[in-house]
């Protein structure tokens, strides 16, 4: 599987959000890197996939708060859009055990793009926004 290649374009200017989408992106190589390697247990990559999920629940409750902070104009929506896709990762670990099969690959995949197209595409919205409002935050920095 083709890693994440994290370019400075996708960078969002809440430096903050910057270090998550950084350290989700180096999970998400790991994970592709291990789930191809057979001598990995799937113990040892569900643990990632924990820790995947962990990191994705602390990048949105950052957004959702600042979602609210600029009083956002669909926080609501966007708050059910991470609802949703946490809930995909906790179905996607509830309906694969055997990691190193082409159905879990494939769903991994999944997760993958869901996650670089859909809610990269929304934190950059929200870090565009937020750059707008800022008022002096020393965590706001340009790309």
């Amino acid at each position: 599987m083709i890693s994440v290649e994290w370019d400075t374009m996708l960078n969002p200017s809440v430096q903050i959000m910057n270090i998550q989408h950084s350290k989700i992106a180096e999970c998400i190589n790991t994970i592709n890197d291990e789930i191809v390697d057979m001598q990995h247990s799937c113990t040892h990559i569900n643990g990632l996939l924990d820790q995947f999920e962990q990191l994705c629940q602390m990048l949105f409750m950052y957004e959702e708060q600042l979602l609210e902070e600029v009083n956002f104009p669909s926080v609501a929506e966007q708050k059910h859009l991470h609802d949703l896709y946490l809930k995909s990762i906790e179905q996607f670990k509830a309906e694969n055990y055997q990691c190193h099969t082409a159905s879990f690959f494939n769903g991994f995949i999944k997760l993958r793009v869901d996650f670089l197209s859909n809610m990269n595409k929304e934190t950059m919205i929200l870090c565009d926004m937020f750059m707008n409002n800022s008022r002096g935050d020393t965590t706001v920095t340009s790309h």
